[in-house]
């Protein structure tokens, strides 16, 4: 199998000019799991585990879309939480 690098080369190569939709869609799909958990709907938290590992996908895919340096992520996630936390 492909490291998870080539893996999220392709997903961004098959999604192509898609790319920024299918983020929105995966964040959206994400929401709604969120939401079920907190109405505690039967199987709520398989499909939030599933819905976080469809979002993680398309939010490296979009970075890789977008030459986003994941360097550039985890400074600013740093900055964030000694800022805030």
């Amino acid at each position: 199998m492909d490291s998870y690098e080539e893996s999220i080369k392709s997903v961004a190569r098959y999604w192509g000019n898609r790319m920024p939709m299918m983020a929105v869609e995966e964040a959206g799909e994400f929401i709604q799991a969120i939401s079920k958990v907190e109405r505690r709907k039967d199987g709520a938290i398989g499909n939030l585990v599933d819905e976080i590992g469809d979002l993680r996908i398309a939010l490296d895919a979009l970075m890789y879309h977008y030459a986003i340096d994941p360097a550039a992520i985890a400074d600013r996630i740093a900055s964030k939480l000694n800022k805030k936390y």
